[in-house]
Parts: structure tokens; C-alpha cells; sequence
């Protein structure tokens, strides 16, 4: 029986370690302000965002883990003062924006979110 509970525990610490790294890893990603360079003839989704933006908080957790599936989209923060640019290449109005080719959704309906991942 005192097997079975120390086993529990370290599974347990084991998933806790894990759900904290994850986390970790996506707020690094989303805090990123690194500036973008993106090609004319971009074939990834492109979402465009702030890391302060409270509706882009709404689903990024959506889109960082459909990035970790598929690995095709590219984040563009726009509190990086050299990325505001694509403000006027992609014709942004709000955030958050994504891109992808011919179409674009801006907001945070999840499933219309979902329509444009194509997932």
C-alpha cells in the first residue's frame, strides 16, 4: 500500500512539473517581442496580437496549442515597435487577427477561430 502512494505522489509531481514547464513555455512564447520577418508569399497562419491584449489572452492558449500540433503559424506581436508595419501590409484593424492567404478572422469566437486553423 505505501508503494502504491509514493507512486502516486511522484506521478502526481511528475504532472504538476509538467502542466508548470508548458505553461511557462507558452507565456515565453507569448511575451516574445522579437521582430518578424514575413515572407510576401507566407504560407503559415499568421496571428497578429499584444501580449497585453485581453481578448488575444482569450484564445491563445487555442492557438499556441494548435502551433504545437501542426507547426504553421508564426506570432506577430505588435507591441514589437518594428513589427507594426504589417499593421498596414495586412490591413489590421484589431487584435487579435489571423491570416492565413485569403482569409482572415478578427476576434475570439472559438469555433470561428477553429473554421480558420482549419482544424
Amino acid at each position: 500500500m505505501r508503494k502504491n502512494g509514493m507512486l502516486i505522489l511522484i506521478l502526481l509531481l511528475l504532472l504538476v512539473s509538467a502542466y508548470i514547464g508548458t505553461n511557462r513555455a507558452m507565456d515565453n512564447q507569448k511575451n516574445d517581442r522579437s521582430i518578424v520577418t514575413l515572407d510576401s508569399k507566407e504560407e503559415r497562419k499568421i496571428v497578429f496580437y499584444r501580449d497585453d491584449c485581453p481578448d488575444c489572452e482569450k484564445i491563445y492558449s487555442q492557438l499556441y496549442w494548435h502551433n504545437v500540433r501542426r507547426r504553421d503559424t508564426i506570432f506577430v506581436n505588435l507591441n514589437q515597435q518594428q513589427n507594426r508595419h504589417y499593421i498596414r501590409t495586412y490591413q489590421v484593424k484589431s487584435v487579435p487577427t489571423i491570416v492565413h492567404k485569403n482569409s482572415r478572422y478578427e476576434g475570439t469566437n472559438r469555433n470561428r477561430v477553429k473554421e480558420i486553423l482549419n482544424e
